[in-house]
């Protein structure tokens, strides 16, 4: 598969996910810049919808996880959250770090790097 990369969170779209590499499930993903938070057509036991997320790594390089996922722990004060143009995608940044993102399990950590 290619490794995309992206020049800026508005060029990103739904049809690039067929094209971006998946993460094993208990890869945890270090030097995250930003997350892409797709909704998925699964409904998870607790009856929310699960998500698909891209996240965008410090190298600008993209990687797909979850789809099993029904709920986000965020860990640490800075995250922040905008919604891109036209494809309405939620982007998950954060202001003064790059973040950790926890194994692919019913629920997903967040975890702000102290560098």
């Amino acid at each position: 598969m290619a490794n995309i990369e992206i020049t800026t969170p508005r060029k990103f779209t739904t049809d690039m996910l067929p094209d971006i590499p998946k993460r094993h499930w208990s890869e945890t993903l270090r030097d995250i810049i930003g997350v892409y938070i797709l909704p998925s057509d699964i409904i998870h036991d607790s009856g929310f919808n699960c998500m698909d997320f891209v996240a965008e790594k410090k190298d600008r390089s993209l990687v797909r996880f979850g789809g099993g996922c029904d709920d986000v722990h965020f860990a640490g004060e800075h995250f922040r959250m905008d919604c891109l143009p036209r494809s309405k995608i939620v982007h998950i940044w954060n202001s003064k770090h790059t973040f950790s993102i926890s194994h692919d399990l019913s629920s997903i950590d967040f975890i702000e790097n102290l560098e």
